[in-house]
């Protein structure tokens, strides 16, 4: 190689790096545009939320006056998208029957004029009640289940809070991974395993 190839070869790679800086530089800026974006919905939309889980807690123990309610998932994480749903789950004293309490659950919530739709899955590895909000709360959809020794969901909630305190970049790649499953349809696990079983 000459010295003048030697010279072109070594600007091409020059800016080749340059080239990938920018768009580096690009991409970040995309993903905290995209986190910023995310929390301002939160912010506005908390009031209505807020409103929508005491509701929802009022419904609960209007059917077990003293069961505990506690909200899990990416809504107790701070990994929540604006289409994501509210995870809620219910200690229960053991005078209590999971599945009959489920069942009441899903009664009382009918009643509800700010409930769209409610069903029971019970064939899940946890049953679940799967809720369907009415415009009013943006029709937000709420999963609630029962506290059982297989359900590590509160306890996940906390180890995923040290994850973000410990890692902060976390968070923006996080939801935007989030947010690429959902436009794949790939972020309801329910759906994707019945497709899995409809496939095999």
């Amino acid at each position: 190689m000459n010295p003048a190839e030697r010279v072109l070869d070594e600007h091409d790679v020059v800016t080749e790096f340059w080239k990938h800086e920018a768009l580096t530089a690009a991409l970040c800026e995309e993903v905290m545009a995209f986190e910023k974006s995310v929390d301002e919905y939160f912010e506005e939309k908390k009031p209505q939320f807020d409103n929508l889980i005491k509701l929802m807690q009022g419904a609960v123990r209007e059917v077990a006056a003293d069961a505990e309610f506690y909200v899990y998932g990416s809504f107790a994480t701070g990994l929540s998208l604006p289409w994501s749903d509210i995870d809620i789950v219910i200690k229960l004293p053991q005078t209590y029957y999971s599945y009959t309490v489920l069942d009441s659950i899903e009664n009382n919530l009918k009643k509800k004029k700010w409930v769209e739709d409610v069903k029971i899955i019970k064939n899940a590895s946890i049953p679940v009640l799967k809720i369907n909000c009415t415009k009013q709360y943006h029709n937000k959809k709420i999963d609630i289940s029962i506290q059982e020794n297989k359900h590590n969901g509160l306890l996940c909630v906390e180890l995923v809070k040290d994850y973000l305190n410990m890692y902060p970049p976390v968070r923006p790649l996080v939801l935007i991974l989030k947010q690429f499953l959902y436009h794949l349809n790939l972020n309801d696990t329910y759906i994707v395993r019945n497709e899995e079983i409809f496939l095999n």
